[in-house]
């Protein structure tokens, strides 16, 4: 069975945009399949080699708490049937 890329609009586009909400400051972004360009549900957003996650939403979005970045080196990105990736956390904007 061939396995799916995930495609990380994330990398690419959203990282740039930062919310404000009351509790403190977010990274938000979509996870989305490469071939398909569908969202992906449910795939998990962490710290590679940490207990610090978030699952993305229904249509593929997340916001991950902008202390992450100092939590960690690598943001890895899964969902069953998909291939991990890896992502840098350097390269987020705040």
């Amino acid at each position: 069975m061939k396995k799916c890329k995930l495609y990380l609009t994330a990398v690419l586009l959203f990282l740039t945009t930062v919310c404000y909400p009351q509790n403190g400051e977010y990274i938000s972004g979509k996870v989305v399949d490469a071939e398909q360009k569908e969202p992906v549900p449910f795939a998990t957003v962490r710290i590679k080699d940490r207990a610090l996650g978030v699952i993305s939403n229904i249509d593929g979005t997340f916001k991950i708490p902008l202390r992450f970045k100092t939590e960690g080196q690598i943001l890895e990105i899964s969902c069953l049937g998909f291939e991990t990736q890896e992502l840098r956390i350097a390269i987020l904007r705040k």
